[in-house]
């Protein structure tokens, strides 16, 4: 039970870095590739983002009550990846599409 609680402690660190991945993709669609803003593909991509969180939920939630001792998988981690993952997508975005599209159109 206590590794269902330290997942379920990890999800707003989830909800963070998706959210943070969804609000720099949707600028730097926008802004930088001057595409129109499109409802449909926005929620398209909240729907796609929430079929990933779910899944690295549900791999964490069957992994801790049936344990994969064949893999040494760690519940934990799963969580800890999916935010790294969102994480990184984020950075990546912000800081190679965002902020050098914002250098070349001020040149």
């Amino acid at each position: 039970m206590n590794e269902i609680l330290e997942i379920i402690s990890l999800l707003p660190y989830l909800a963070i870095s998706v959210s943070m991945n969804i609000l720099v993709g949707t600028y730097n669609n926008v802004h930088n590739l001057r595409l129109e803003f499109n409802l449909r593909k926005f929620l398209n991509g909240i729907i796609k983002a929430g079929i990933v969180t779910f899944v690295f939920i549900g791999t964490a939630l069957i992994v801790d009550k049936i344990g994969l001792t064949l893999t040494n998988e760690d519940p934990k981690l799963t969580i800890k990846g999916a935010i790294a993952l969102y994480t990184y997508k984020s950075l990546k975005t912000f800081t190679v599409d965002i902020l050098k599209g914002d250098e070349h159109m001020n040149e």
